[in-house]
């Protein structure tokens, strides 16, 4: 009898030592996640068109309902759920100098969350073209493809809409400012002098951004962006190159 008592016992303790370290032990998760939502932008007004990007926090697809009112109606999508998490919707067959309301989407298999938002379509018209270009390249070298280029100009404090493109599958973009509009939906009219802004929203190959100054075709597409350092002027070398790098890193 003590003998069967002592092994119930035993039993017990097992258990009750099972059982507290089942309780220590995390419950398994979800490889993807619920997307988060964040560095949403409206970028290439024109009279007709507009782009909205964003970046999710996993792989996600992207969808933009829009419309004249919050009602919406029309409905575009991205269905390309970048690894990066990055999102890319173009709007187009708009009516010019409307505004319209959006509510985009980004879905996976554990849900989806929305932002909402709006934009004006630009005027017609376009403004002198020049196209810089560059390529952009992450920290351990290879090129950053899937990545949000965006390219805002400034003139005597004036500042433009920005212009958007993404990266190729080798890292390159390039855009024309002739698509530049101002804040109030006409041509925006850049001069050589003028400050250049291009960032670069890889999503989770990290973010970059690099200043320069519009010159003439040979100098500008030569602006050295190869390094997060400080800005720095340009080096005879640097001006013989035929294009600019941008190297992205940190999270935004």
């Amino acid at each position: 009898m003590d003998t069967w008592r002592n092994g119930m016992k035993k039993i017990i303790v097992i258990l009750i030592i099972l059982c507290f370290f089942f309780s220590l032990t995390p419950a398994p998760v979800s490889a993807q996640q619920m997307p988060e939502i964040s560095n949403v932008r409206v970028s290439n007004p024109s009279c007709s068109s507009a782009t909205v990007s964003w970046v999710a926090s996993s792989p996600s697809m992207g969808r933009v309902d829009y419309g004249l009112s919050k009602a919406y109606g029309e409905i575009v999508y991205d269905n390309n759920s970048r690894m990066n998490g990055v999102v890319e919707v173009e709007i187009t067959g708009l009516a010019k100098e409307t505004t319209y309301h959006y509510m985009l989407t980004a879905v996976n298999n554990n849900g989806e969350k929305t932002v909402t938002g709006s934009f004006k379509t630009a005027k017609d018209g376009f403004g002198a073209s020049f196209t810089p270009y560059g390529q952009i390249i992450c920290h351990d070298g290879s090129p950053a493809p899937c990545t949000m280029v965006y390219v805002t100009v400034e003139h005597q404090g004036v500042k433009s809409q920005p212009l958007s493109v993404m990266t190729s599958s080798d890292g390159y973009w390039s855009v024309d400012l002739a698509n530049l509009k101002d804040t109030n939906g006409g041509v925006y009219q850049w001069y050589n002098g003028d400050s250049i802004k291009i960032e670069a929203q890889g999503g989770t190959l990290g973010y970059g951004v690099k200043q320069g100054t519009i010159g003439l075709q040979s100098y500008y597409s030569q602006i050295f962006l190869g390094t997060p350092e400080e800005m720095k002027e340009p080096t005879l070398w640097d001006k013989l190159l035929e294009y600019k790098i941008l190297f992205i890193g940190a999270s935004a």
